[in-house]
């Protein structure tokens, strides 16, 4: 019999700005992510 496994890859990443602060997703808007 066969077994089929379905694997994820999960990853993270940190934001800075232009101040070299680490940004978050709850506190940007559009403007920032340009």
């Amino acid at each position: 019999m066969i077994k089929k496994y379905l694997i994820g890859i999960e990853f993270e990443y940190l934001l800075i700005d232009k101040n070299e602060k680490i940004r978050y997703f709850d506190n940007l808007n559009i403007n920032d992510l340009h």
